[in-house]
């Protein structure tokens, strides 16, 4: 699998992509700079922070994703959707801090982020508390519904990924993964 690139004309960054199924996704965080120099957005800026030819991606384009990596909807816990074995094949191999409770590594034959998507873990902050940089990575979906922003996390502590409830927290940031327009 051939790497592609995109170059944000706004401020000349370049971003690696990745295809998976029918998507194109960032296969990094966005870094334009809205407000300061950790890439998280407020939810103020997510609109202001994406690029043309991009968007941010709708709860379902995450279920499509969470499908075509081979994960499997697991239920509703505490208002919050869980797919099965997602995380484990998008994390990135770099920068997680290994939960004592949950050792990351691949089991024989296996390989970790083999979808080249490398959701780093890179905190957020949300109802006033930091998440730690490291334990969870927190990305901005919206909701095809209403157009509401939630969030979409991975753990240090689980393969599984989560689409969280609607944010109304305006402390609430984020990291971003854009998808390309149709």
């Amino acid at each position: 699998m051939a790497n592609s690139y995109f170059t944000d004309s706004r401020d000349g960054e370049i971003y690696r992509t990745v295809k998976i199924g029918n998507q194109i996704w960032f296969a990094e965080n966005l870094r334009h700079k809205c407000d300061d120099e950790i890439p998280l957005y407020c939810r103020e800026r997510v609109s202001d922070a994406i690029p043309d030819g991009w968007h941010l991606p709708t709860v379902d384009e995450w279920r499509i994703l969470f499908h075509n990596v081979g994960g499997k909807f697991a239920g509703v816990v505490d208002n919050e959707e869980i797919y099965s074995s997602v995380a484990k094949v998008l994390k990135s191999t770099d920068d997680w801090i290994v939960d004592k409770d949950f050792p990351r590594g691949a089991s024989p034959g296996e390989q970790i982020d083999p979808f080249r998507f490398s959701a780093l873990p890179s905190g957020g902050i949300s109802h006033g508390k930091n998440a730690k940089i490291g334990c969870i990575a927190t990305f901005w979906s919206r909701d095809e519904i209403d157009n509401r922003l939630r969030r979409v996390q991975f753990y240090n502590f689980s393969d599984d990924a989560y689409i969280g409830n609607f944010l109304n927290d305006i402390s609430c940031t984020c990291a971003i993964r854009c998808v390309k327009d149709y």
